[in-house]
């Protein structure tokens, strides 16, 4: 775990990109307190970095189209438009219902997957444990898919990468704030079971890194 502000945790991101950046880059980002960092770790990338960058999102909450429940919407209002060469959103404005959503948007993940070199995520925790929209003992937590997963919870109708995904990630960063957030964050350098822990399922990743911010703590 690294110890670090805000800023800090978006230029170590930004560094990495940097790395990539003579290459095409698939960045997934979620939302929470990880979207600020994310966009602003593209942000700070040189013009020619960006745009070998497509964002997708790791999750979001099967909503209305463009609503504030939407992390699509979030990560637009934050700038992400400005910082990529292309976003790709998963809830369209269309008639689409959550399953045949869930497979266009599996569609585009593999079609970015095929295009790009390397695979970049920033994800949140929850203090549940749960990450990439992936809640503890869920379907979701469960589920055998190779890309995606989409399913219902007491709050939203969510759609997510499968937890099978994170195996095809070059690097995850997961940034985490806040005192409600600091076991969790221990958590994942723990052992425990992916199914009652998702955020067991960042260390499927080729490599990752645990950004936590005690500014509010």
């Amino acid at each position: 775990m690294t110890h670090c502000t805000q800023s800090d945790a978006a230029q170590t991101i930004a560094a990495t990109l940097a790395d990539f950046a003579q290459e095409k880059t698939m960045v997934l980002l979620s939302g929470g307190s990880s979207a600020q960092v994310g966009v602003e770790s593209l942000r700070r990338l040189a013009a020619e970095a960006r745009a070998n960058c497509t964002v997708l999102l790791a999750d979001e909450r099967y909503v209305p189209y463009d609503t504030a429940d939407s992390n699509a919407k979030l990560l637009k209002d934050l700038g992400v438009m400005n910082c990529a060469n292309q976003f790709i959103e998963t809830v369209q404005p269309s008639a689409l219902d959550r399953r045949a959503t869930a497979e266009l948007f599996e569609q585009n993940l593999q079609s970015a997957m095929d295009s790009n070199n390397h695979i970049v995520a920033v994800l949140g925790v929850g203090p549940d444990n749960h990450t990439a929209g992936i809640l503890p003992n869920t379907e979701a937590a469960t589920s055998q898919a190779a890309l995606v997963v989409d399913y219902q919870t007491e709050l939203f109708e969510r759609i997510s990468i499968a937890p099978a995904f994170f195996e095809n990630i070059d690097y995850a960063y997961v940034y985490a704030a806040g005192h409600d957030k600091l076991l969790a964050v221990a958590a994942i350098e723990e052992q425990h079971d992916a199914i009652s822990h998702p955020s067991q399922l960042i260390k499927n990743a080729k490599q990752y890194n645990i950004l936590f911010n005690e500014e509010n703590i």
